[in-house]
Parts: structure tokens; sequence; C-alpha cells
């Protein structure tokens, strides 16, 4: 049994960002997004500290068909996820989008 995956409001708010445009780009490609979205959630919640570190108590894990990462830290009680963002953007971006 995993623990509790607490996903922030800004995460949520990329997360369909993210589903729209794939689904713009094709439509369906964005559900195939959000299930392996949350299939890494479900890994993360079970195994947390798998991933490898991005920053200070910082994790990132990414998705496999989709280049993007998943951004979390690990507190005593809970997981929270603080982004999802493109594998390749500049990490000043995921910095900022951290702190």
């Amino acid at each position: 049994m995993g623990i509790n995956l607490t996903v922030k409001e800004t995460a949520e708010l990329e997360i369909t960002e993210i589903i729209d445009w794939y689904d713009f780009k094709k439509q369906g490609l964005g559900d195939r997004f959000y299930k392996e979205l949350l299939n890494e959630f479900e890994r993360i919640a079970k195994t947390p500290k798998i991933y490898s570190y991005y920053k200070k108590d910082f994790r990132k894990a990414a998705l496999k068909r989709f280049l993007y990462l998943i951004i979390y830290k690990i507190t005593e009680v809970e997981i929270i996820v603080y982004s999802i963002i493109h594998g390749g953007s500049n990490p000043k971006l995921i910095d900022r989008k951290i702190s």
C-alpha cells in the first residue's frame, strides 16, 4: 500500500493544459497521456524513493511515452506533486515552479 499522493493546484492546471494540447494535436491523445500519468502516480505512491533526486528534497519521475517529468517531494505524511513539466524545459523554469 502506498502513501497518499497530493497534486498541487498549479500541477493540476498544467495537466489540463497538456491534455488539451495533445487532444488538439490528435483526438484521444490527451486521454492516453492522462492514463500514463495516473499509472506513474501509482508507481510513485508505491515506491516514491526509487526515483532520482532533482534538487534538494525534490525528486523527478519521467513518463515512458511522453516527454514529461513529474516533480514531487516526499514528506512524512504524503507525496506532493509540484509540477508536470516537459522534459526539454529549461531547468530554471522548473526551479521557478517548485520554489
